[in-house]
C-alpha cells in the first residue's frame, strides 16, 4: 500500500513538473513577439523637392528639363575639393605652359618680313606727317605705305592660316575645356553626392534621402540659349536642412559664377583666382595684339 502511494505521488509530482515547464515555454515563446512589437518604426525619408529655370532679358522663362541635377552635403563636397585642388592646379599650369608656348611660336611665324614691312611702312608714314600735302614726296609716301600695308595684310593672312595658328587654337580650347570642367563641375559626374536626379520636363526635380542632416546643396550645370547664344550656368545653392521638406530653386538670382575655386583653402584659392584672371586678361591680349600686327604694329607678341 504504502509503495502503490509513492508511486502515485512520484506521478503527480512529474505532471506538476511538466505543466510548470510548459508555461514558462509559453512564456518564452510569447517574448520575440513583445520585443518585435517594442523596436522603433524605419523612419519617413526626407524629400527635397525644386526646379531649375533661367529668365531672359525680355522676361521670359526657359525650364531646364531633362537636366541632372545632385545633392550633396557642403562639408564632404568641400573636402572634396580641396584633396583635388593641387592635381587640378597641375592640369592647369600644364595647360598655360602648352598655351604660352603656342602663342610664342605664333608670334614667331613670318616674324623677321612683318617687322620688315612694319619698320618701312613706319618711315613713310613720318614722310607723309612731315612733308606738304600734294607734294610729290607726300604722294610717294602715300603709295609706298599703302603698297607695304598690302603685304602686311596678306603676311598676316597666311599667318592666320598657318598650322601655327591652329595649335594656338588647339591651346586654347583645351585650356577652356579643362578650366570649365574643373572650377564647374557637372552634377552627373559629381563623386561625393547623397544623390543625384534629373529635371522633368517643366524642370521640376526630387530627392527622397534618409536622414539628410546638416548643410547640403544642390548642384546643377547646365547648357542653354538665350538670345541666341549658347552659355552655360552652375549652380551650388546651400541650404541647412533640419526637417523631414525642403524647397531649392535654382534660377539666374543664386547662378554660382565663381565656381569651384571659391571652396579652397588658401592659398590654391588665391591661385585658381589669379589664373582665372590670365586666362581673361590673356585672350583679350593676344586678340588685340592679332588685330595690331594686321595694322603693321606687331608689339612683342605678349
Amino acid at each position: 500500500m504504502k509503495l502503490r502511494i509513492s508511486v502515485i505521488f512520484c506521478i503527480v509530482a512529474a505532471c506538476a513538473a511538466g505543466l510548470v515547464g510548459c508555461k514558462q515555454d509559453e512564456k518564452s515563446s510569447a517574448a520575440p513577439d513583445q520585443t518585435a512589437s517594442a523596436l522603433p518604426a524605419t523612419p519617413e525619408p526626407a524629400v527635397i523637392t525644386g526646379q531649375i529655370f533661367l529668365v531672359t532679358t525680355d522676361r521670359q522663362n526657359v525650364v531646364l528639363g531633362d537636366e541632372k541635377i545632385a545633392l550633396v552635403n557642403v562639408d564632404e563636397a568641400r573636402k572634396y575639393f580641396n584633396s583635388k585642388a593641387a592635381e587640378w592646379s597641375n592640369t592647369m599650369a600644364v595647360a598655360q605652359a602648352n598655351l604660352d608656348r603656342a602663342a610664342s611660336n605664333y608670334h614667331a611665324l613670318y616674324r623677321e618680313g612683318l617687322d620688315k614691312y612694319a619698320a618701312a611702312k613706319k618711315i613713310h608714314e613720318h614722310t607723309m606727317a612731315t612733308a606738304d600735302p600734294g607734294s610729290q614726296a607726300w604722294q610717294d609716301a602715300s603709295a609706298w605705305s599703302a603698297k607695304l600695308a598690302d603685304k602686311i595684310k596678306a603676311l598676316h593672312q597666311l599667318k592666320l592660316e598657318s598650322d601655327a595658328r591652329q595649335q594656338l587654337e588647339d591651346a586654347e580650347a583645351k585650356q577652356a575645356q579643362a578650366w570649365e570642367l574643373i572650377n564647374w563641375p557637372a552634377a552627373a559626374y559629381f563623386y561625393p553626392s547623397l544623390d543625384t536626379t534629373t529635371s522633368d520636363s517643366e524642370g521640376r526635380f526630387k530627392f527622397s534621402v534618409a536622414n539628410p542632416v546638416g548643410n547640403l546643396a544642390v548642384m546643377a550645370k547646365a547648357s542653354h540659349k538665350i538670345n541666341g547664344e549658347t552659355e552655360n550656368a552652375w549652380w551650388l545653392e546651400s541650404f541647412f536642412f533640419k526637417g523631414q521638406k525642403a524647397e531649392i530653386i535654382l534660377s539666374n538670382e543664386n547662378e554660382n559664377g565663381l565656381g569651384v575655386w571659391y571652396y579652397f583653402e588658401k592659398p590654391m584659392q588665391d591661385f585658381f583666382m589669379q589664373y582665372h584672371k590670365i586666362m581673361e586678361s590673356g585672350a583679350e591680349d593676344r586678340k588685340h595684339a592679332d588685330f595690331e600686327e594686321s595694322l603693321g604694329n606687331p608689339g612683342d607678341g605678349s
